[in-house]
């Protein structure tokens, strides 16, 4: 647990002075609708500037399908209220297909996702964006309630060639108190690979989401 809080500050720490904060907030819930099928519904908040400005408001659903013990596969809808540059909330959709891979030996796993997402705002002149997500991550399992992690993601934007777009990187801490209720925190650090110049975003995050029992 030590070397996990090592970490989360590590990553929290900015890189540049002028590093932006953010709040990244979700409550939902998953309901298995058949063995190997479960469905989440979730709705997220984000804020920036310190917590002081509402920038992101998310409704979101996903479906994802169990195809082994080690592979899903699953899809997902966004609909996103997104503050642009003259500060008024632009509407917005996103859709994405993805698949994961999990491998491990107790208590550490190993998992790989590739996603494939569309995005979509909408205006007087729609604008489309398509871009390919890859994680890794890393967990360590536990008899207790508390699993934490670690996870680096890319972004590649699809728009006349392959363009390389932000990287993050994420300590994360899974807390189980009951079987149902699972609370996650985290500490995110966001990059740009296409500008360098760009100062570093620090992510602070909370997640709530009620699991209904299998039946």
């Amino acid at each position: 647990m030590l070397g996990f809080l090592l970490l989360a500050v590590s990553v929290a720490l900015p890189a540049r002075a002028e590093s932006g904060d953010e709040v990244w907030t979700s409550f939902g819930a998953r309901h298995w609708v058949a063995d190997t099928v479960r469905l989440d519904v979730s709705q997220h908040l984000r804020f920036d500037q310190g917590l002081s400005r509402l920038h992101e408001v998310m409704p979101e659903t996903a479906v994802a399908w169990d195809l082994t013990g080690w592979a899903r596969v699953g899809a997902g809808y966004r609909y996103a209220q997104k503050r642009g540059k003259d500060d008024a909330f632009k509407a917005g959709h996103r859709v994405h297909v993805q698949a994961r891979a999990r491998l491990g030996v107790e208590p550490v796993s190993l998992s790989y996702r590739i996603r494939f997402q569309e995005r979509i705002e909408l205006g007087a002149r729609p604008e489309f964006k398509h871009t390919v997500r890859n994680r890794l991550s890393l967990e360590v399992g536990s008899e207790r309630s508390f699993t934490p992690g670690m996870a680096i993601e890319r972004f590649t934007v699809l728009a006349g060639g392959v363009q390389a777009e932000k990287s993050r990187q994420t300590a994360f801490l899974e807390y189980r108190p009951v079987k149902q209720h699972v609370l996650e925190g985290f500490v995110r650090r966001e990059i740009s690979l296409e500008d360098p110049a760009e100062p570093v975003v620090r992510i602070f995050g909370l997640d709530y989401q009620y699991r209904f029992p299998k039946k």
